[in-house]
């Protein structure tokens, strides 16, 4: 491996990634070219790009970037991943490039919801049809699939791609609450059928492309109007999923549902194993650290955690509560009706004020249809009271879950 210390690398890895997909963000370009004059030591040097150091070398195929040591290191202490736009963090976890085009494999976009950092790897893999015919071979068919409940993306892992505009409807469909799957459906089916065909899920798709260059400069509006109305020719693990090898198969709405209620539910169990470390129950502590999860600096999170232990002392003698799964997964549907639970609190006042813990539970009834338990209410009340009268700040909750929900991105 050849290392070089020259302007000539800062200038190669601005090539590199302006070589990445079209919708790329040129942010991140920038920030490269504002460091290049200085780039130039063996593994050497680093880029920043976007607050992500990158190191790299030179290759037979010239500049890569890797991840540096040093990188994974903060990104272990970072309980809070980058603020970044969703195109961003797209192009930090996509893995695999074919075309000149970035994909995610169903593995690096599990690691996009839950983790701070992407694992460590050299640049993209580079693909041949070849390999793409392969891994569409590794499909599951749908039908079986969603009978049995199967965590679809952990079993395929890296066996599988998935493009930019399906990476961005997946985070849509991931924070929607049951109610809204119908509507859904509806802006797929755009012949009104109740069956969406291949050709009508593209449509959208290009147009989750479309909305999300919306905000892009307007030196860029062009190029990237290209990249996201285009009609792809690639078939990708997605596509071939809900419309079969061929894209003839028609989705119909009982299977539109279960694919996301059983999308939603792996990301939940990726997020809960992921604290749980074999068991399947959680502590008080490890719940409140996943719902803080995207909401708040390292030192603002420990002094949320540090109110929940005082209040867990005085008052059981620090023994915690457990938390299942069922109990977990219950909480964050109800995040998914946050918007519903704002409404049913302006039933007790025109504006922002605390509540109680009655008050709060009589509302995520009102707004999702369940009533949430007690210990799980109370463990919210002792992680945002902050002077320990038993209400909390209804606004500060609220911006906080939404912080969540919006999985810290920056749009």
């Amino acid at each position: 491996m050849a290392f070089t210390t020259t302007r000539t690398v800062g200038r190669q890895l601005l090539q590199n990634m302006r070589r990445a997909p079209r919708f790329q963000s040129r942010q991140i370009a920038t920030k490269a070219e504002q460091a290049g004059g200085r780039l130039g030591r063996p593994l050497a040097g680093v880029a920043v790009a976007s607050g992500l150091l990158i190191g790299y070398y030179v290759n037979r195929t010239g500049v890569q970037p890797v991840l540096t040591a040093y990188a994974a290191a903060k990104a272990k202490k970072a309980p809070r991943q980058l603020e970044l736009s969703r195109e961003e963090r797209f192009c930090m976890f996509a893995s695999l490039e074919y075309d000149g085009q970035a994909y995610m494999t169903p593995a690096d976009f599990l690691d996009s919801v839950v983790k701070s950092m992407p694992r460590p790897r050299v640049g993209r893999l580079k693909l041949q049809k070849s390999d793409i015919d392969d891994m569409l071979q590794v499909v599951p068919k749908r039908t079986a699939s969603l009978e049995t409940g199967a965590a679809l993306f952990t079993k395929l892992q890296h066996r599988g791609l998935i493009s930019y505009t399906e990476y961005l409807f997946l985070l849509c469909i991931l924070t929607r609450p049951q109610s809204n799957f119908k509507m859904a459906f509806n802006i797929f089916d755009t012949d009104g059928n109740q069956r969406v065909d291949r050709y009508e899920f593209q449509r959208i798709l290009n147009l989750f492309g479309k909305l999300a260059e919306r905000d892009k400069d307007e030196t860029q509006t062009g190029e990237a109007e290209e990249t996201a109305m285009g009609m792809p020719e690639l078939d990708t693990t997605l596509t071939t999923y809900l419309f079969g090898p061929k894209g003839k198969l028609l989705l119909k709405y009982n299977d539109f549902y279960k694919f996301i209620d059983n999308l939603q539910t792996e990301v939940l169990e990726m997020e809960f194993n992921e604290v749980a470390k074999g068991k399947n129950i959680i502590s008080e502590e490890a719940f409140a650290r996943i719902i803080l999860r995207y909401t708040c600096e390292h030192n603002v999170e420990e002094e949320f955690l540090n109110r929940l232990r005082k209040k867990i002392m005085e008052e059981r003698n620090g023994i915690q509560q457990e938390i299942s799964f069922r109990e977990f997964k219950q909480f964050c549907q109800f995040l998914n009706n946050l918007d519903a639970f704002v409404a049913a609190m302006r039933l007790y006042s025109f504006t922002d004020y605390a509540v109680t813990q009655t008050e709060f539970a009589r509302a995520v009834k009102i707004s999702t249809g369940f009533l949430l338990e007690d210990h799980i209410v109370d463990t919210v009340f002792k992680l945002f009271d902050d002077n320990g009268d038993g209400f909390i700040s209804n606004d500060e909750f609220i911006a906080r879950m939404k912080d969540r929900l919006h999985m810290g991105f920056r749009k």
